[in-house]
């Protein structure tokens, strides 16, 4: 469960801006998969609003 923390912490820290660039949503998204988590798994971290957060770039 630490990882999952982490990467919670990780979905906070990318948004601090206002913004979640793809290239953020990426790099967390490969992390988790990393450490064993489906990608399905570290995108529900994405939804915690309303609608999807993050910006391409």
């Amino acid at each position: 469960m630490i990882v999952l923390e982490q990467l919670k912490l990780l979905v906070n820290l990318a948004r601090m801006d206002g913004e979640l660039a793809i290239i953020e949503r990426n790099y967390i998204v490969n992390i988790g998969k990393g450490h064993g988590f489906p990608e399905s798994s570290v995108e529900t971290l994405f939804y915690s609003f309303t609608k999807p957060f993050w910006r391409k770039t």
